[in-house]
């Protein structure tokens, strides 16, 4: 999911995409990064911007919400309130009214906006007027089967395409590609977290833990674990004995027979560490990266960056392996789809990298 700035908070942050950047050059212009590509597209400083997997949007000094893509600007929408993005969704608030925008229509969702959230293929929305919760997916709006009478959903967990949330009839629900789903019944708390297309839950009756994956549930671990993490279609978790293991497509593997010290999942890299050693997880094996915690590690899309001991940039991905970018001091800005930015030496002036090539932008 991409990460939306405040400018005038946030001077030296940067937002990406998969083959798109923004940033804020030091004079506090909007310039963007496309296909390798770096540009000025705003002279001044705007007061928000974001980027999806095929466009910018960002929120001039006269509160208009400008799009920008294939080296073009046009005006989506004046009078701006607020906006949000996402990989391939974004929100778009006029004041009560709430609009959903896929790049190149805008859809009305309420007229009267109590509140949102957003994923990437997800819209939850609580309409004030009707007071009715709904979710919109693929160009429908449905109406969220059990939400509270009268009151907004709160409880909701939202992943890329996946939303679950409990319900006034003790329900825990998942809906999931236009379909509400009844998970399980229980009136005791249910600990679960949501993925890209998964759900997983610990049953409170049975304790156990268990995956909802194509609209079925089962058990993946007998036992409560001691923790667990879900990413994309895939879940670390720590049993009860302290095996540190993976369910990923189906199968159950054990990755090491004793816990980590930590571990992290984001989209489809995970990342643990033990003994002041560092490992990505490729499959079901674990691949030593560092004898040490590395610093400021930024994760997306199966994508890994990092600064090693001696502050020198650092990518790991599956297909290409652990390379080390830099060889000097780099001040790490983010990582967000195939583009890294970060200076050099503590010059203000930035680079990026594409995990295919090293380029330097002009400011």
């Amino acid at each position: 999911m991409k990460i939306l700035l405040s400018a005038f908070l946030l001077i030296s942050t940067s937002t990406f995409s998969q083959n798109l950047a923004a940033y804020l050059d030091f004079q506090k212009r909007l310039r963007a990064v496309e296909n390798d590509r770096d540009q000025q597209i705003y002279h001044l400083q705007p007061i928000k911007f974001g980027v999806t997997n095929n466009y910018i949007l960002y929120q001039d000094a006269n509160n208009n919400l400008q799009l920008f893509r294939d080296g073009q600007t046009e005006m989506i929408s004046p009078n701006l309130t607020d906006f949000e993005v996402s990989d391939y969704l974004s929100v778009v608030i006029v004041g009560p009214l709430l609009y959903v925008f896929d790049g190149y229509n805008l859809e009305l969702l309420t007229e009267n906006l109590g509140r949102y959230d957003l994923t990437d293929s997800l819209v939850m929305f609580y309409d004030n007027r009707f007071q009715t919760s709904y979710v919109y997916y693929a160009g429908d709006k449905y109406e969220i089967e059990g939400a509270p009478i009268n009151a907004p959903l709160l409880s909701e967990k939202m992943a890329a395409n996946v939303m679950g949330y409990r319900d006034r009839n003790n329900n825990l629900m998942m809906f999931y590609r236009g379909e509400f789903i009844e998970v399980i019944n229980s009136t005791r708390k249910i600990h679960y977290k949501v993925g890209q297309d998964i759900l997983v839950y610990i049953d409170p009756d049975m304790n156990s833990l268990n995956v909802v994956k194509d609209y079925e549930p089962f058990e993946i671990d007998a036992f409560v674990p001691k923790s667990f993490e879900v990413g994309d279609n895939m879940v670390l978790f720590v049993n009860n004995v302290d095996e540190f293991k993976v369910y990923r497509d189906g199968e159950v593997e054990m990755i090491t027979n004793i816990a980590p010290d930590g571990y992290r999942v984001v989209d489809s890299m995970a990342t643990y560490w033990s003994n002041s050693q560092f490992f990505a997880l490729k499959g079901f094996e674990g691949i030593q990266l560092e004898g040490y915690l590395p610093s400021d590690m930024y994760y997306d899309d199966g994508n890994l960056c990092y600064l090693d001991n001696l502050s020198r940039m650092v990518t790991y991905t599956h297909r290409q392996g652990k390379k080390q970018i830099t060889n000097m001091k780099t001040g790490l800005k983010s990582l967000m789809g195939n583009y890294a930015l970060y200076t050099l030496g503590g010059i203000n002036d930035v680079s990026f990298h594409s995990f295919t090539n090293n380029k330097k932008l002009a400011d």
